[in-house]
């Protein structure tokens, strides 16, 4: 029988961590915000009465406030729960907006859906901070990075800041966004709208400021940074994952976006 409780951990830093290969089936909320991210296999996660199946690579930044549990769905799953102080949200939060603590405190709640090297970046980040004082690096500044890009994968993939938008828009942005989307074009994103493509490109460019080509290019081109830096593959892999051709129209995109080849962008990054 599952019961509630509250989770009052106290954590003795701005974030805390842990790697889970068992379910919690009871019902709590938290004195901190958590990040709560499937490493394998998938859960049921029932969260302020909403039940969810969650996959590899799906994720929820949880709010204080919020009361869940999570159920073995299948067997040898895993996840990552990532804890952060009040404090540090509140900070980063006021560091974008003075507005965007109140809305992620008061705006309904979404699944996350991040691509293997998103969820890597993530990884990476806690293992800077496992390994924090034998790297002599400033945990402080690992911190708020590993909540800033948090946070904007949860505002970006959800929009939450600009909800003056039509509801048909947010999620088709919300689609486009998805790493598994990576690869379409213009033709596939007007055929998940009730529009031609005349009438969807003037709307399109009236409510976004640019128009769907450039945003296009310009979601393609910020998943390829992350791709270089964080995933194992090669040039070309990466160019067909984002639906381009042939590998030197990709290269001709991001020298133009970046300022140097995506080569030489790889050579020049350092992971974190």
């Amino acid at each position: 029988m599952n019961f509630y409780e509250n989770d009052a951990t106290n954590i003795n830093s701005e974030v805390d961590f842990y790697h889970n290969f068992t379910d919690y089936p009871y019902f709590h909320d938290h004195n901190y915000f958590e990040f709560f991210i499937i490493t394998s296999g998938s859960y049921k996660h029932v969260i302020n009465d909403k039940e969810i199946i969650m996959k590899k690579n799906e994720a929820f930044f949880i709010r204080p406030k919020d009361y869940h549990a999570i159920f073995n769905n299948e067997e040898n799953s895993s996840h990552i729960n990532i804890m952060f102080k009040v404090e540090l949200v509140k900070r980063i939060c006021d560091a974008y907006s003075d507005k965007l603590y109140d809305i992620i405190l008061n705006h309904g709640i979404f699944p996350i859906s991040l691509s293997e090297t998103q969820t890597r970046k993530i990884i990476n980040y806690t293992m800077v901070l496992r390994n924090s004082f034998s790297l002599d690096v400033d945990r402080s500044l690992v911190s708020s990075l590993l909540l800033s890009y948090i946070l904007e994968k949860t505002i970006y993939q959800h929009d939450i800041l600009l909800s003056d938008k039509p509801q048909w828009l947010t999620e088709l942005l919300l689609k486009i966004s998805l790493p598994v989307n990576a690869h379409w074009n213009a033709l596939d994103v007007v055929k998940n709208v009730n529009y031609s493509r005349t009438h969807f490109s003037r709307k399109f460019k009236e409510y976004m400021g640019t128009t769907l080509i450039q945003y296009l290019t310009n979601v393609k081109m910020a998943y390829a940074q992350e791709l270089l830096m964080y995933s194992d593959m090669n040039i070309t892999e990466i160019s067909s994952t984002l639906g381009y051709q042939n590998v030197s129209s990709f290269n001709h995109v991001f020298k133009s976006t970046h300022g140097i080849s995506p080569m030489q962008f790889k050579k020049s990054s350092k992971k974190i």
